[in-house]
């Protein structure tokens, strides 16, 4: 229950007992309860820490790689095995079971002596590559096994169980060859070419590619032997930038010409990177050739289209150019020739009136006056031509 106790608000648990106090005088026979309560706080905490702790016991020892078992007593009854150590040992039930009944053929062996001695002497027991025959339920299967056997104590130093823990050599060593069948298939099976180096940069290692491109035979291309595969001309260049890479750290990157199993210089892109141990120190480096040669053709290609179709935008945009100097000069005298339209036209009205003026004037006998006016008529429409002509 949660009470106020120095000032703060705490839970704290409790046992509680109630019983009756006896009174003869009293109708009911009863004159009161006994409340009796201790307090359970520290005791319940400690529990849940140990349960707590022995969780994260439990799931480490699930965790974990190597086999463990926890046995418990002089008969080495099996209070918990991780799942490693249940496989070791088959689908048969082991917790709860002594040793000696849940395994019968280690007896044989000698293995339940050295448990008993661990036991009774609270010494550890150390095996390197121990054979021990285990059955899978049908047959015996002859395993290699690192293990310690070690004794745990209470808080007296009293032995009152032991802890199986090692390694299962035959499983780890099909686990590894496992693991290297398939990063070997994965390695051949891709288009890169595959290869690591020594820190200092000797190539000691190609997948089945390079070999595949090349053409070379197994072996001939270790060392520095890998420069002379590129093309003459790329020799000192790609020689500089891996010496730098090797001298620096920094990650491998560049194009060159690799010899082709052809005998044709095909363009790749080479890529490595340096493996690092906790120091920093370099421990290898892997790297990869790809072949590009078919995106430097298209890259070609598309440069030579390029330039092409910039040659044709120029030739386009000249006669367009062109195009358009003559359109303007269509336009220009399409003006003029508007312009002098409408000049002809006023001075055609001109002449008009010069002409019929002139004709008046040679027709008939007019008076000074009238000859006049028909005359400085004449001599005004001259002075509007003139104009008009300017």
């Amino acid at each position: 229950m949660p009470i106020t106790r120095n000032g703060q608000r705490e839970d704290v648990y409790w046992t509680y007992s109630f019983d009756p106090i006896d009174d003869p005088q009293s109708p009911t026979g009863v004159g009161g309860v006994l409340v009796v309560c201790a307090e359970t706080t520290e005791t319940v905490t400690a529990e849940r820490r140990y349960q707590a702790g022995k969780l994260r016991l439990e799931q480490m020892f699930q965790q974990a790689r190597s086999f463990m078992a926890m046995l418990r007593g002089p008969d080495h009854i099996f209070e918990f095995v991780n799942q490693a150590y249940q496989t070791m040992m088959g689908t048969r039930e082991l917790v709860g079971l002594p040793v000696s009944q849940a395994v019968p053929e280690a007896e044989s062996q000698g293995f339940f002596e050295h448990l008993d001695r661990v036991y009774r002497t609270g010494e550890a027991y150390t095996a390197r590559r121990a054979p021990i025959l285990i059955s899978d339920g049908t047959t015996l299967r002859r395993r290699f096994l690192d293990f310690v056997y070690q004794p745990i104590t209470d808080l007296n130093g009293e032995v009152f169980g032991t802890v199986a823990q090692g390694t299962d050599h035959v499983e780890a060593e099909d686990a590894l060859r496992a693991a290297d069948e398939r990063h070997q298939a994965v390695v051949h099976s891709i288009d890169q070419m595959i290869w690591s180096t020594l820190p200092d940069g000797f190539h000691d290692y190609y997948n089945q590619r390079w070999y595949d491109f090349t053409g070379v035979p197994q072996g001939s291309t270790d060392g520095e032997a890998w420069n002379g595969m590129f093309h003459p001309d790329d020799q000192e260049r790609a020689w500089a930038v891996w010496r730098s890479c090797l001298a620096s750290g920094n990650s491998y990157h560049i194009e060159y010409r690799l010899r082709h199993r052809s005998g044709v210089h095909r363009w790749v892109l080479g890529r490595a990177q340096p493996v690092r141990d906790a120091n920093g120190v370099i421990t290898r480096w892997y790297g990869t050739c790809t072949d590009i040669q078919d995106i430097i053709d298209a890259r070609d290609v598309l440069t030579g289209s390029r330039a092409e179709l910039e040659r044709e935008v120029e030739s386009r945009t000249r006669e367009l150019a062109t195009a358009h100097e003559a359109l303007r000069q269509s336009q220009k005298l399409e003006a003029i020739g508007q312009l002098t339209g409408g000049v002809a036209h006023d001075f055609n009205n001109l002449l008009t009136v010069i002409r019929s003026s002139a004709d008046l004037l040679r027709r008939r006998d007019w008076s000074e006056e009238r000859r006049r006016r028909y005359v400085d008529a004449i001599s005004d429409t001259a002075d509007r031509a003139a104009k008009l002509t300017g």
